[in-house]
């Protein structure tokens, strides 16, 4: 498993720390991955950032299919958190079979 954030690395090391979390934090700082998900924002967004990516969490399988997807326009709306997690561990629940 892992996550991709178009954050920079030094970002994500402290972001990694702090949530201790159990999987890499991948870069996505060239934007080269968000245009493939249909998230790049090529105008400017609420903040006034241009090239911002819209506010979004996948959760892929390994044959890359997407078991579960959240977009918002907003970057202050954040997804459920309970949602993300049941789509993980159905992942893996079935992947483990």
């Amino acid at each position: 498993m892992l996550a991709i954030s178009f954050d920079s690395i030094f970002a994500h090391k402290a972001f990694l720390q702090e949530l201790q979390l159990p999987f890499p934090l991948l870069s996505d700082f060239a934007r080269e991955v968000a245009p493939a998900y249909g998230v790049l924002n090529p105008g400017v967004d609420a903040r006034g950032y241009k090239g911002a990516i819209i506010r979004s969490v996948f959760v892929v399988d390994h044959t890359r299919t997407i078991r579960y997807r959240y977009l918002s326009e907003d970057p202050a709306q954040l997804p459920d958190v309970e949602e993300v997690l049941e789509a993980v561990h159905e992942i893996v629940e079935a992947e483990s079979h």
